[in-house]
């Protein structure tokens, strides 16, 4: 029970934080969580997981598509794929987002370029 109430908790800040959600018909028409989808696969931000620098063992994968990224309602399309996998669990996007201020918070009024990972729903 606790651990649902902190993945809620946690994808409450997600979506307030690292999302610029625009008022198109697109976002009025799918009442999901922001997702990307990519190769068939969604991805979601279900961590607070946003870096200044990109992991060592990660590599740039491409860009993300208008298409792809219509469900994220985010600023940024480069992502980033794992150099040693073939199976792609989780991708980091270089998009802009809210400032961390806690464990648990993310100030959405201060805005920054970073690294958020996106995990694949299993």
């Amino acid at each position: 029970m606790r651990y649902t109430v902190a993945l809620m908790i946690a994808l409450m800040f997600i979506l307030t934080g690292c999302s610029n959600v625009q008022d198109t018909d697109v976002n009025k028409s799918y009442g999901g969580a922001p997702k990307i989808m990519l190769n068939g696969e969604d991805y979601f931000a279900s961590e607070l997981s946003f870096l200044k620098e990109l992991p060592e063992e990660f590599k740039y994968a491409g860009k993300l598509t208008e298409e792809e990224k219509q469900y994220a309602g985010i600023i940024g399309d480069e992502y980033y794929i794992s150099k040693d996998s073939d199976n792609i669990e989780y991708i980091y996007v270089y998009q802009e987002c809210g400032i961390r201020i806690s464990e648990s918070e993310v100030d959405s009024t201060k805005r920054q370029w970073a690294y958020v990972k996106w995990s694949k729903n299993n």
